[in-house]
């Protein structure tokens, strides 16, 4: 799937002191495509700042298949320090039945708040400092 595939977490490897992480899923989420979505693949490490630094994630045009419940599953479950995770689904309608899977993950952080809601957005300047990242359309990573 290339750049526009999960893969672009790889990032994450070479920023071990980063607090924040922005994904917007709208390029993962073509439905006219499905037939060539990408694919969750667990990573065989961990990167550093999922286990040190990262405290906030959020994760904007979220739809709730399969392969992106278990990424958040997977990164809720191995981020250690993390504070907040916030799901936006806009455009795609919020399913109760997900968002009930989505707060059931377990979290390694014992402080972590999941908030899932209809809309998602983030400042310019959430992303400026050194120690935050957005991956917006990740193809552009």
């Amino acid at each position: 799937c290339s750049l526009s595939s999960w893969t672009c977490l790889n990032v994450l490897y070479s920023t071990p002191n980063l607090e924040v992480l922005i994904l917007d899923l709208e390029e993962m989420n073509d439905i006219d495509n499905r037939a060539n979505r990408c694919h969750w693949v667990p990573p065989e490490s961990e990167p550093d700042c999922l286990l040190q630094s990262l405290k906030m994630i959020g994760i904007k045009h979220f739809e709730g298949n399969e392969d992106e419940l278990q990424a958040v599953k997977h990164l809720l479950n191995n981020a250690k320090v993390l504070d907040l995770m916030i799901i936006g689904f806009h455009p795609y309608p919020m399913d109760e039945e997900i968002v009930e899977k989505l707060l059931a993950f377990r979290r390694a952080s014992k402080t972590c708040f999941v908030k899932v809601c209809e809309y998602f957005w983030f400042e310019t300047e959430l992303t400026s400092s050194e120690n935050k990242i957005s991956l917006c359309g990740v193809t552009g990573v």
